[in-house]
């Protein structure tokens, strides 16, 4: 059974830390308060760079690839998301995952591309 919505035109991914639910639309990341299930509150809407196309989460980082880069915004002030840093990869990255202190982006021209995180 549903037990709460918030209306996001275009969203495509989502990813869920603590208390707030993060997603991405075409050109912006959404955060949302999700402590009260029944009453979502939105918290900011953070245009991205280029667009957006698949989020993933890594403690207070935001990990967002777009159609030639990935991009990653720092969510310590979720009222002030800032950009730390970008990578062009040689094609579109699909998807992103951080493990170990690595980035992996699986890149539809480059294959699997692996990132130090720094």
């Amino acid at each position: 059974a549903e037990v709460g919505s918030f209306p996001i035109p275009k969203a495509r991914d989502v990813a869920v830390l603590g208390q707030r639910a993060y997603l991405v639309d075409e050109t912006n990341l959404w955060i949302i308060d999700v402590s009260d299930l029944s009453s979502l509150k939105l918290i900011q809407i953070h245009p991205v760079q280029g667009g957006a196309g698949r989020l993933t989460m890594d403690g207070q980082l935001a990990y967002i690839t777009n159609n030639d880069r990935l991009q990653i915004l720092d969510l310590t002030d979720p009222l002030q998301p800032r950009s730390v840093g970008f990578y062009i990869t040689t094609g579109n990255p699909n998807s992103v995952a951080v493990e170990g202190g690595f980035i992996f982006v699986a890149d539809r021209d480059g294959g699997l591309v692996i990132l130090r995180q720094e």
